[in-house]
């Protein structure tokens, strides 16, 4: 069953909420379609699909794209189940969920426009920098919340997904260095462990979120009961 939620409509904010998204948006696309013009690229580089730009087939980059979009999706996710996390009773998983989802966006991101591929070392900032960045980050924010990541997560899709991605980044690394050779070409092994991973990171946030929720609706519960209803308090 599902619960009613009071809900406080505001046409002006509502109003005012749109007039602010379309003024930002439409001053970034000003400020691409000044960057072309200066660059002397066409605008519609940039705004429109790269297989339609390049004249590839559709399928091109299918499976890529698709791992980006689950990533972004399970970030997300985790995201707004960390804003529904009662504040008193779940700060730390709501932490865990908030910083994890952002990190996992912002990841999603950089495969996306290749900024640790492209971006970064045309800026002179070395690849591995990046990724000795990304695992350092990874690290601080799993042992800042262990303790609910132990207690109320299923950890181990998170653990096999962050394996996977390592073994994905291991094998892209040493082959780009030339430390071994495989009798097969690297991406039989390197993309399948990234999208395995990906895949299991973002089941892992999907299903931490459901907890997270679930922790919110029983906030809300007790919350709105009173003394007068003579309803004991929920235990665990």
């Amino acid at each position: 069953m599902i619960e009613p939620i009071e809900a406080r409509v505001s046409p002006s904010r509502g109003l005012k909420l749109a007039v602010i998204l379309i003024v930002a948006t439409g001053g970034l696309l000003a400020g691409a379609y000044a960057a072309t013009t200066i660059s002397e690229i066409p605008f519609s580089t940039l705004t429109r699909d790269p297989t339609t730009t390049l004249g590839a087939p559709w399928y091109v980059g299918a499976i890529s794209n698709a791992t980006v979009l689950i990533a972004v999706a399970g970030g997300v996710v985790g995201v707004f189940a960390a804003s529904v996390v009662p504040p008193t009773s779940g700060r730390s998983f709501r932490g865990l969920l908030g910083w994890l989802g952002s990190l996992v966006v912002f990841l999603s991101l950089d495969d996306l426009y290749l900024l640790h591929e492209e971006v970064a070392p045309s800026l002179g900032v070395p690849e591995v920098a990046l990724y000795g960045t990304y695992g350092m980050v990874f690290i601080i924010v799993l042992w800042a919340y262990r303790r609910p990541l132990i207690e109320l997560t299923n950890y181990f899709l998170l653990i096999l997904g962050m394996l996977a991605l390592g073994v994905s980044l291991a094998v892209d690394v040493a082959l780009a260095r030339g430390l071994f050779t495989l009798p097969i070409s690297g991406s039989y092994v390197e993309d399948p462990a990234k999208v395995i991973g990906i895949v299991l990171i973002a089941t892992f946030l999907v299903d931490a979120s459901r907890i997270g929720v679930g922790m919110g609706r029983r906030g809300r519960r007790e919350r709105s009961k009173t003394p007068a209803e003579g309803v004991p308090s929920e235990v665990g």
